[in-house]
This record gives C-alpha cells, structure tokens and sequence, in this order.
C-alpha cells in the first residue's frame, strides 16, 4: 500500500491523473467495471493550467460574493484569503482520496 503525501503537489498531480489499473490503490467499494481515471473520465489530463483556471475562478467567486452580498459581521466569509494554486492542488487530491478510503465520519479525513 502506497504512503501518500498530501502536502506535495507533484504527488497530488500524480494522483489526480493517474491510470487506476497501475496504482495499487483500491476503492473500497467493488464493481463490475472500474470507473476510468480522471484523466480519461474528462477528456484530457488535469493540467497545471485547468487548476489555475480552478483558482482564478474560485477567487473571483469569492471577490463577487463579499461585494454583493450582505454578510453577517462574524461570517467566515470576510476573511477570505486568496486561493493558491497548490492549495488547489491539495484540495483535489484531498478530494481524491476521500473517494479511494472511504470513511463514515468525515472529520476524520
């Protein structure tokens, strides 16, 4: 069983276009036909440029948000930083593995 690292965004990008049939990690759920890797489920491979478009829209979300809506002094909302993109990253592969180690409680990801 491979030891991953979710602090490293070269081992997430790895994860995040990785061909199943070659990585020894296992769903825990078992089917009839795999499901195809997310390289191949979406066309092309999860690029640096597709996580960036990721990021500059999720920042723009957010920048449209706080200007538009009427927040509540306390809400978590104003105190938006911006997203990275290894932050992206990370928040991909973290993503990933929640669908590869199935946990019933979710704060223990």
């Amino acid at each position: 069983m491979e030891v991953i690292d979710l602090g490293d965004p070269a081992t997430l990008r790895r994860l995040a276009t990785a061909d199943d049939s070659s990585s020894e990690t296992q769903h825990a759920s078992s089917s009839s036909s795999p499901e195809p890797p997310l390289s191949q489920a979406d066309g092309d491979s999860l690029t640096d440029e597709t996580v960036a478009s990721l990021v500059a829209e999720t920042d723009r979300y957010a920048k449209q948000t706080l200007k538009d809506k009427e927040l509540s002094p306390k809400s978590r909302f104003r105190q938006w930083t911006p997203v990275t993109v290894n932050e992206m990253w990370a928040f991909l592969g973290l993503i990933i593995v929640m669908g590869l180690i199935l946990i019933e409680n979710l704060e223990e990801y």
